[in-house]
């Protein structure tokens, strides 16, 4: 009788260690730290400003830490490169959304690839991202996800005013066939802008010799440029340089980005570009310190989103629906916008500034 209790409770001990073992290999993030899942182009054409959204995240993660985690857990962040890529972003969002997660931080702009959105939707996933301008999402798609991108019809219309003021009336307009240049041609059209030129271009197309000689013969003022593959640019700013080289660009807040691009700059002599005003005191001089290097483009929104989702969560947010009803009905405190508010369309205010470079400054 001793013999037969002793192997039976060796095997209720040995079954209890089993279990202890399993929950502790499923269940890790939940008893120990908060894992945040984070979509990021670190490759590709969106390569730049995942970098930035990266340092942004890192950032508010690591400030959130040093004073404790959220209730007690620490964050850690669980990236996924995007690639800039419609199938590698799907990809990685089916691996987080198996965890069984209630919310994802991006991905890099999500206005180009929005095939995600309804499936996240269908999930129960809600996507919280800092580079995707609502202006570009289609009215279904712009109910589910929550972005803390800038506010691109102003964004154009600075721009607009600018060119307008600068006496610049006969302008060629270069944009590339992809939700986001599409949108902001489609504003810049809007507002009754001199374009005497509309050239759409295909995503990695070189040759552009032929539409700019026509242009060098009919004269014009300045030249738009809304083109983000890599390979398109280049080749077209060499062959602007070739062909029409007394001639200004411009274009949207990228500019920085082509200016910080050893490949691009040389190719520059004068250009004309917008920049988002960042708010908050105090940011750019945190985020040199912590990584050396100024932000630029999407830091401050991606650490403004991160911050405003580990405040839902300390709040006790737990699902999609909860974290969307926090995000946009809160007064959120921010270093890209200070304090504010959601509009019902899903919009932010923004302040916009002109900047303009000359190679021979």
């Amino acid at each position: 009788m001793i013999s037969l209790i002793t192997r039976e409770s060796k095997k209720l001990a040995q079954l209890i260690l089993s279990l202890f073992f399993i929950s502790s290999i499923i269940l890790p993030a939940a008893s120990e730290d908060l894992r945040i899942p984070v979509l990021v182009g670190q490759t590709g054409a969106s390569e730049l400003f995942g970098r930035f959204e990266t340092e942004g995240y890192t950032m508010a993660v690591e400030e959130w830490n040093a004073k404790g985690g959220v209730n007690g857990k620490p964050v850690v962040l669980s990236v996924e490169d995007t690639q800039t890529s419609s199938k590698q972003i799907l990809s990685a969002f089916h691996r987080h959304a198996q965890r069984g997660v209630p919310v994802i931080l991006g991905p890099t702009w999500l206005d180009g690839f929005p095939a995600v959105i309804p499936v996240a939707r269908k999930r129960g996933v809600l996507l919280v991202t800092p580079s995707a301008a609502v202006e570009a999402f289609s009215a279904a798609d712009k109910k589910w996800p929550v972005s803390f991108y800038h506010n691109s019809t102003t964004e154009i219309k600075s721009l607009r005013d600018e060119l307008k003021k600068r006496n610049l009336k006969r302008v060629a307009l270069f944009y590339e066939h992809e939700p986001f240049s599409e949108m902001i041609r489609r504003l810049l059209l809007s507002e009754d802008f001199p374009v005497v030129a509309d050239i759409g271009t295909q995503s990695g197309e070189s040759d552009f010799r032929t539409p700019l000689t026509k242009l060098r013969k009919s004269g014009i003022d300045a030249i738009v440029v809304f083109v983000w593959n890599q390979r398109s640019l280049l080749a077209l700013l060499q062959q602007i340089r070739m062909i029409l080289p007394p001639v200004p660009l411009a274009t949207v807040h990228d500019g920085e980005g082509w200016l910080e691009n050893p490949d691009f700059k040389p190719l520059i002599d004068r250009l004309i570009f917008t920049r988002f005003v960042i708010e908050g005191t105090g940011f750019e001089q945190r985020f040199k310190s912590r990584f050396g290097h100024a932000p630029l483009l999407t830091a401050s929104n991606a650490y403004d989103a991160m911050n405003a989702v580990l405040a839902a969560f300390s709040k006790g947010a737990d699902s999609a629906e909860s974290f969307r009803n926090y995000l946009t009905n809160s007064t959120l405190d921010t270093v890209t916008f200070g304090s504010f508010a959601f509009s019902k369309d899903g919009s932010v205010p923004s302040r916009v500034e002109i900047v303009e470079h000359r190679s021979d400054n």
